[in-house]
């Protein structure tokens, strides 16, 4: 159970340095599941 939760978190925090990344790099954004709602607008 523990080791699940534990990779999840993981792949959350990938998926946000994704966001991140995908802020500068829009060619990204399809890839990052939150860049709708968490990157600005362009």
């Amino acid at each position: 159970m523990e080791v699940r939760e534990r990779e999840r978190e993981a792949e959350s925090e990938m998926t946000w340095i994704n966001c991140s990344i995908a802020w500068c790099l829009p060619v990204y954004a399809p890839y990052c599941r939150f860049v709708e709602t968490a990157a600005p607008q362009f």
